[in-house]
C-alpha cells in the first residue's frame, strides 16, 4: 500500500473561544491549558500559504472552538478560497452566531462540508446539553439556513 506524503486534512484553530458550554465537550478543560484569543491574520495567511493547492487536502479552520466567534472567520474563509480554485473546506458551527447577516456575507464561499453541531433538537434537550446557548437564537439561525433568500 502506498501512502501519500501530504496530509489529507489540516485543522487550524483560529480562535480559542466557545459559547456553548456543551456537557460532552473538552473545551472547558482545554481552554485552561492553551492561550486564549484569536490568531493574527498574518500568521493565518502564512499557514495557508504553506499549503500547496496541489495537495488536495481538506482545510478545517476550527478544532475545539466555535469558529463563528472569530471576527475574521469570513475573511479567513475567503483567503482560503483565493489560494485554491476548488478548496476542500470544512466548517462546523453550533449555529448560535451564524446569523442571517453572516450567512449573506458568506455568499460565494464554497464549503465542501458544513457541520451543524446541535445536541438536542428541542428547546429542552438543547438546553440540557448546550446550556450556554439560547435555543430561540439557534432556531432562528437554522431557519435562515433553510430558507431560500433571493
Amino acid at each position: 500500500m502506498k501512502y501519500s506524503t501530504f496530509p489529507r486534512a489540516i485543522e487550524i484553530q483560529t480562535i480559542s473561544a466557545c459559547n456553548a458550554k456543551c456537557v460532552i465537550c473538552p473545551h472547558s478543560q482545554a481552554s485552561q491549558k492553551i492561550p486564549s484569543g484569536a490568531m493574527d491574520m498574518d500568521l493565518f495567511c502564512g499557514v495557508i500559504n504553506q499549503i500547496d493547492p496541489a495537495w488536495n487536502c481538506r482545510i478545517i479552520p476550527y478544532l475545539n472552538s466555535e469558529p463563528m466567534l472569530d471576527p475574521l472567520i469570513i475573511p479567513r474563509l475567503r483567503y482560503i478560497c483565493l489560494r485554491s480554485e476548488h478548496p476542500e473546506l470544512e466548517l462546523s458551527t453550533n449555529v448560535s452566531t451564524l446569523t442571517l447577516s453572516k450567512q449573506i456575507a458568506m455568499t460565494g464561499i464554497y464549503l465542501s462540508e458544513l457541520r451543524l453541531s446541535l445536541f438536542g433538537f428541542t428547546e429542552n434537550t438543547h438546553k440540557l446539553i448546550m446550556p450556554g446557548l439560547r435555543w430561540d437564537m439557534v432556531k432562528r439561525n437554522l431557519d435562515h439556513l433553510v430558507v431560500n433568500h433571493e
